[in-house]
């Protein structure tokens, strides 16, 4: 990205004299230039004829998206869509415990937090979080089988919660970070604290009539010392679960 195409023409040239020391060249072709904030794309588009390079409006900078917002959020939602796809794969197993391990360990949250955190101002939208949630939650209520759709809002938030809170561990987007004019932050250890309670608050409203889940949620959220449900989604239990289904 750059604001003056005389300039550009200077730098280009300096890059191929130092390329040229040590036997290399800079191949035009495969350039691309992105305009920078201010700059008329008429301008970037003269400038790249006469270098022989393309114009983009947004590209790829050490995996971060720079240039257009538009476009740049375009980028970041094809990141979490080819995400989703490799989650799906682990789908073929018909191993609900392997789907909570892989989410445990590798879910969206987990692979794309630092793109939606790096991103520039306007990148990250409201409808753009809401489409990670929505797959989020499709991920989720694939590994309660036939019980899926009828997974309650109780139910997700205990998968949500940390493993020694009680909960599956899973890592999700509303959990890691916020999204606060324009850019999206990941939550400080005191915000986190403070939703884990209020999730577990939420939780424990929602089985007020049922006594017999009541207690055993206070009995999970209890063991603050050890990982209650850590054993859903290790291996001995992926492999005694493929045993029993037999």
């Amino acid at each position: 990205a750059w604001k003056c195409g005389a300039a550009l023409s200077v730098v280009v040239e300096v890059l191929r004299g130092e390329l040229a020391l040590v036997g290399l060249s800079l191949s035009s072709d495969k350039c691309e230039l992105v305009p920078g904030r201010g700059v008329a794309k008429e301008d970037v588009r003269a400038s790249a004829e006469g270098l022989g390079m393309k114009v983009a409006d947004a590209v790829k900078l050490l995996g971060m998206p720079v240039g257009d917002i538009a476009t740049a959020t375009r980028m970041v939602k094809a990141l979490v869509e080819k995400r989703v796809a490799l989650l799906e794969k682990v789908w073929t197993l018909d191993c609900p415990f392997g789907e909570v391990q892989v989410l445990r360990s590798a879910g969206i949250m987990d692979a794309v937090h630092w793109v939606f955190e790096g991103a520039a101002r306007g990148v990250i939208t409201d409808e753009l979080v809401a489409f990670a949630r929505e797959q989020e939650l499709r991920l989720i209520r694939h590994f309660f089988g036939q019980y899926g759709d009828d997974v309650s809002d109780a139910q997700l938030r205990q998968v949500e919660m940390p493993l020694k809170a009680g909960g599956l561990g899973v890592l999700s987007l509303q959990r890691h970070g916020v999204l606060r004019n324009g850019v999206f932050v990941a939550r400080s250890v005191a915000e986190r604290t403070a939703w884990d309670k209020a999730s577990s608050a939420a939780i424990r409203a929602a089985l007020v009539g049922d006594k017999v889940a009541l207690r055993r949620w206070a009995g999970l959220e209890a063991c603050d010392t050890h990982k209650p449900l850590a054993w859903i989604g290790c291996s001995h239990s992926i492999i005694a679960a493929a045993e029993l289904a037999k």
